[in-house]
């Protein structure tokens, strides 16, 4: 379960290099909302430690629970549709044990998890089956579909990361083209649905800003 690591083998430049980037963020958020900048403290502190934590586990032993941990974020996304709060028209935070928190930056690991372990197990000598691309388009279509009306950006970077594992994953070019077609129309609808149709025509919808989130 655990790696068997000798001191001089740890990637020491790394947690460097995230401590630095860590560091400037919190500066940054500190410059336009000091009041927040404790809460970011705390919370990268927190972070710093479970990353270190989970850093000495083998990664094969995540892999195991890899359905288990695609249904659980799939529950805290579905929790944010019914309890979440509303922070600038936006429907994404959930707060449980008094800590607040947005379960689609855990969805995204969890997804990017789950397509390791398809493609891993389907892939062969000429590239991946054409199955593990079936696979992944199921458990990365269901938490688009649940992240994308409140998180656009984030819902637009999980299908970055998803598509560059497939191309890595060499997983066959048309049905990878396939994928870019279907989701290059489907931007091209929603961005002339938000440039053509005036605002003032929805406005006053409910539900309509959600348009918001994608700016």
């Amino acid at each position: 379960m655990f790696k068997n690591y000798r001191i001089r083998d740890y990637n020491f430049k790394l947690i460097i290099m995230v401590v630095a980037i860590t560091v400037i963020g919190i500066l940054a958020i500190g410059s336009a909302k000091e009041s927040v900048q404790n809460k970011q403290i705390i919370g990268a502190i927190m972070g710093l430690f479970l990353m270190i934590v989970l850093s000495f586990f083998d990664y094969s032993f995540f892999l195991r629970f890899h359905w288990l941990i695609y249904v659980f974020n799939l529950s805290l996304l579905l929790m944010v549709a019914i309890f979440g709060e509303t922070v600038n028209n936006a429907k994404r935070w959930l707060e449980i044990g008094g800590i607040q928190f947005q379960p689609s930056e855990l969805a995204k690991m969890a997804v990017i998890i789950v397509t390791a372990f398809i493609l891993s197990k389907f892939q062969e000598e000429d590239g991946a089956n054409p199955k593990a691309f079936k696979y992944i388009m199921w458990i990365t279509g269901i938490v688009f579909i649940l992240i994308a009306p409140e998180n656009g950006s984030t819902a637009v970077l999980l299908a970055g990361v998803v598509f560059l594992m497939m191309l890595i994953g060499r997983i066959p070019w048309k049905q990878i083209g396939k994928l870019v077609g279907a989701v290059g129309v489907g931007v091209a609808l929603l961005v002339s649905v938000i440039v053509i149709i005036p605002p003032s025509v929805y406005e006053n919808v409910p539900g309509t800003h959600r348009f918001s989130t994608w700016q």
